[in-house]
C-alpha cells in the first residue's frame, strides 16, 4: 500500500537539538495516539501523506482525496494545538492533483508540492504556498518542451528559500524518468542541475531534507532491466548536486523514501529492502559527513513486510521513523509502524491501528523536542479516510 514517501522539513525544528537528549529517553516509555483528523464531506477516499510543525500546537499536512472514481483533488489540514481543521487549497483544472511533500518555516509560511495530471501522459510539477491567510498556486516552469515532471518532497530553511525534488521524463522514444530539482527563491521556482545516474528503467528522488540553504540531502533509486533496484543519494553544497553511494543491503529491491538532516554533517534516510527470503524489512542509513552507513533496522514481530516511509530527527541521536508492517505477503491486514532511533539501535515503539480498519500506514513524520506527529491512511475495507497519531514527550 505505501506510496512514494516524502521527507518533511525538520530543519525548521532543528533548534531542538539541545534538547534531543530528553526527547531520547522520555520517548522510550510513551505511547502513540490517535489524533482524530477530518475527511472531506464529499470524499470517497483520503490520504495524509507528508506534515510539517513548527510547534508542538503548529502543524501543516497534505495529501489527496477522491470526490468520485474518476478525479482527485489535494488535500490539506492545519492542527491549532487542539484540533485539525481543512484548508481550501487550490485545484488547477486537472484530471488528477496530489500534494505530496509540505515543508513550513513558520505557520504562516509552507510550501506544499505534488503533482497534477491534465491528461494522460501529461504530468506537471504543482507547488502550493500558504501566507498564513489562504494556499496560492506558485508557477513550476517546464524543464523541457513537452516533458513530463513531478515533485514528491520539499524542504525549506526560510519563506524565500526552498528545494524540491522528485522526477523528469522527457519525450524521447525510450524515455525514462530522471531525478529533477528546483529552487525558490521567495518569488520564483528554477530548475537546479542535478545529476543523471542513467538507469535502465530510470531514477528518481523521493526525499530530501536541508538543514541549511547550503546544506541539502536528497535520496533516490534507480532501477535496472531485471528489477534491481538500487538506492543512492546527492548532496547540495552551496553550488552544486554531487552524487553519492549508498550501501544495498539487498540484491534486488531496495528502495529509500525519505531523509531527515538536523546538521550538514548528519542525516539519517530511510526505506526498505527485500531480504533472501523475499521478505520486506525496514532500511536505515547515516550520513556522517563523510559517507554513508546502514543502522540496524528492526522488523516487527512476525511480519513479512515492514517498511519505513518518513523519518525525523532532532538529533543524529534522535530520530524517529514511521511506516506500515504485515503478517502477510499481500499486505493485507496491515499495521502502523513506529520506531526511534537512539543511536543506537532502533526500538519499536506501541502504536494504534483505529478499530475495525484492515489497511493501516503511517507515511509521513514531524518532530520537536517534546513531541512528534505523524500522518497516513486508514482502510476499514470499503473507504479509505485520514490518519493522524501523535506522541507527546512533555509540555
Amino acid at each position: 500500500m505505501g506510496t512514494a514517501r516524502r521527507c518533511t522539513a525538520i530543519a525548521v525544528v532543528a533548534a531542538a537539538c539541545a534538547l534531543s537528549a530528553v526527547f531520547a529517553t522520555a520517548a522510550q516509555a510513551d505511547e502513540w495516539a490517535i489524533q482524530p483528523s477530518p475527511n472531506p464531506p464529499e470524499a470517497t477516499g483520503a490520504e495524509l501523506v507528508a506534515v510539517s510543525c513548527t510547534a508542538k500546537n503548529s502543524c501543516f499536512a497534505v495529501g489527496r482525496y477522491g470526490p468520485n472514481g474518476e478525479t482527485q483533488r489535494t488535500l490539506a489540514e492545519r492542527w491549532n494545538g487542539s484540533s485539525w481543521t481543512i484548508l481550501k487549497t487550490r485545484n488547477p483544472k486537472a484530471r488528477y492533483d496530489e500534494l505530496s511533500g509540505v515543508s513550513c518555516t513558520g505557520p504562516e509560511a509552507c510550501m506544499a508540492v505534488g503533482t497534477r495530471v491534465v491528461t494522460p501522459g501529461n504530468a506537471y510539477a504543482l507547488a502550493e504556498r500558504w501566507n498564513g491567510r489562504r494556499w496560492t498556486v506558485e508557477r513550476v516552469p517546464s524543464p523541457s518542451p513537452g516533458s513530463e515532471y513531478f515533485f514528491r518532497a520539499v524542504s525549506c530553511t526560510a519563506s524565500d528559500s526552498c528545494t524540491a525534488v522528485g522526477g523528469l521524463i522527457k519525450r524521447a522514444v525510450e524515455a525514462q524518468e530522471q531525478p529533477f530539482a528546483e529552487h525558490w527563491n521567495g518569488v520564483s521556482w528554477s530548475r537546479e542541475p542535478v545529476p543523471n545516474p542513467e538507469a535502465e528503467e530510470g531514477s528518481g528522488l523521493q526525499g530530501i531534507s536541508c538543514s541549511g540553504p547550503e546544506a541539502c540531502t536528497a535520496v533516490g533509486s534507480e532501477r535496472s532491466a531485471d528489477v534491481l533496484q538500487i538506492i543512492f543519494a546527492m548532496r547540495f553544497n552551496g553550488a552544486t548536486w554531487n552524487l553519492e553511494s549508498q550501501p544495498n543491503p539487498g540484491e534486488e529491491s531496495n528502495n529509500e523514501n525519505a531523509a531527515s538532516c538536523p546538521e550538514p554533517s548528519g542525516c539519517v534516510a530511510v526505506g526498505s529492502w527485500q531480504n533472501q527470503g523475499l521478505e520486506t524489512e525496514p532500511l536505515a542509513e547515516q550520513w556522517n559527513g563523510s559517507g554513508w552507513t546502514l543502522l540496524p533496522s528492526q522488523a516487527a514481530a512476525g511480519a513479512v513486510e515492514t517498511e519505513f516511509e518518513g523519518v525525523a530527527c532532532t538529533s543524529t541521536e534522535a530520530c524517529v521513523a514511521v511506516g506500515e508492517s504485515s503478517e502477510e505477503e499481500h499486505g493485507i491486514p496491515s499495521s502502523v509502524l513506529a520506531e526511534r532511533w537512539d543511536g543506537t539501535t532502533w526500538t519499536i515503539q506501541e502504536a494504534p491501528d483505529p478499530s475495525g480498519t484492515r489497511l493501516n500506514d503511517l507515511s509521513g513524520v514531524a518532530c520537536g523536542s517534546n513531541f512528534c506527529t505523524a500522518v497516513g491512511t486508514s482502510w476499514n475495507g470499503t473507504v479509505s479516510q485520514t490518519l493522524v497519531e501523535s506522541l507527546s514527550t512533555g509540555p
